[in-house]
């Protein structure tokens, strides 16, 4: 059963919309929370799945969309680092690895502080990402 181009153009339509909605679910997301890097005590402990946003990274997009997000990655072969992978989606930078950086043995094994984090991907433009437990309701 084949559609013709009007049909296929209003799929078309109607997909970018659903699709552009799911891609950036966090710019209109009230349930995510950035806090600037440089406020976060150095002392705070931050665990696999942890994740940042560096803004003006140099992308031809508007100011609001010129951002990396990077996420605290466990790798159960290595137990001694962290790796802060990019995790943009719809980027080609996605998946690329920022830095490695040595988990604290005094924090337990698994955990890096705010200071190792703020050493690998620096202060500026670096905001911790919060989300509460109602973020993805938008898959429901």
């Amino acid at each position: 059963m084949g559609t013709d181009g009007k049909h296929q153009k209003a799929i078309y339509l109607e997909w970018n919309k659903i699709n552009d909605s799911i891609r950036k679910p966090d710019m209109k997301n009230k349930n995510m929370k950035l806090t600037e890097i440089r406020k976060v005590p150095n002392s705070v402990e931050f665990w696999a799945g942890v994740e940042f946003r560096l803004y003006n990274v140099g992308m031809n997009v508007s100011k609001e969309n010129d951002f990396y997000d990077y996420m605290l990655i466990y790798l159960q072969w290595d137990k001694s680092q962290l790796l802060l992978v990019n995790v943009t989606r719809d980027n080609t930078k996605a998946g690329s690895v920022m830095s490695a950086i040595q988990v604290d043995s005094e924090l337990g094994g698994l955990a890096v502080t705010c200071e190792a984090v703020k050493k690998a991907i620096g202060e500026e433009d670096v905001y911790l990402i919060e989300y509460s437990p109602m973020l993805y309701e938008w898959y429901l």
